[in-house]
């Protein structure tokens, strides 16, 4: 049988040597509220092969370590470690284990959740936030199943798989984008719409027209988002306290700090740090 009769049909073939850890709404029932069907990781061996001539159910998938083989464009594609390979509903899914040890991290989303659209793409991404967040989803399934843990860590799934397959989306001002990338590295300093637009190269209220333009807000609100995201990322490491995180994003006060982590996140700080 020729290889292109066998993508004709579907295949789902583990193998006998792969390990996975999945974790679906049957033991983390808030995925669902973030329309979220299944997510795991695959430490793949020979045999692991999945085909969906089409798919039902959007998916994004990085590779974490070594490289496999996924299928887009028409041909078979390495996917090494820092690769994303999304494919959209209703588009040919393949991939498959191929000849270096291959480990993968993966969401897959329930019918007309995930808001993808397009064909099966590749592009490079960091899978590596997204692999913690479902490791420690998975380990508080198996252990506490504390529905507020289980929560925090379904929203943070929810947010890390989002942005890594939004993650090849062309940027529409690069010279915005330069400005957000300094505010993330540093989110502890005392930015305001001055020392934004000074590093942006513009006047204040081009940089309020053009941000209002690329990203649907305020400078000064961009730059409260930013921050909430990197302290999300701290909190959910589980090695700092709540007021530790807040000095680290730019806040002396950590009820202030809290009250916008809540505004923005819609939970608290306290929900974002992994009960041990």
């Amino acid at each position: 049988m020729t290889e292109n009769q066998i993508n004709l049909r579907e295949i789902h073939n583990i193998g006998p040597e792969t390990k996975e850890w999945l974790v679906g709404a049957d033991s983390a029932p808030a995925l669902l509220s973030h329309g979220i069907y299944l997510v795991g990781w695959s430490e793949t061996a020979p045999g692991f092969q999945f085909v969906r001539p089409t798919t039902p159910r959007a998916q994004v998938m990085a590779t974490v370590a070594g490289s496999g083989a996924v299928w887009t464009d028409g041909k078979w594609t390495v996917l090494p470690q820092g690769v994303v390979y999304v494919t959209p509903e209703g588009t040919d899914s393949r991939y498959r284990h191929d000849h270096d040890p291959w480990t993968v991290v993966w969401v897959t989303w329930a019918p007309g959740r995930s808001n993808l659209s397009g064909d099966t793409r590749v592009f490079p991404g960091d899978p590596f936030v997204l692999c913690e967040c479902i490791r420690a989803l998975a380990s508080e399934a198996a252990q506490g199943a504390d529905p507020d843990a289980l929560g925090a860590w379904c929203r943070l799934v929810a947010i890390h798989a989002r942005r890594l397959a939004a993650s090849d989306e062309p940027v529409r001002n690069p010279r915005l984008n330069a400005v957000w990338k300094t505010v993330e590295a540093n989110p502890d300093r005392h930015w305001d719409l001055a020392s934004l637009a000074e590093a942006a190269e513009v006047s204040p209220e081009t940089l309020r027209r053009l941000c209002n333009s690329d990203c649907g807000t305020s400078p000064m609100h961009q730059v409260a988002r930013i921050r909430m995201r990197v302290a999300a990322q701290l909190l959910s490491s589980g090695r700092y306290t709540v007021a530790t995180v807040a000095a680290r994003v730019g806040y002396d006060n950590p009820y202030a700090f809290s009250t916008a982590f809540r505004r923005i996140t819609g939970n608290a700080p306290s929900h974002s740090i992994p009960v041990r």
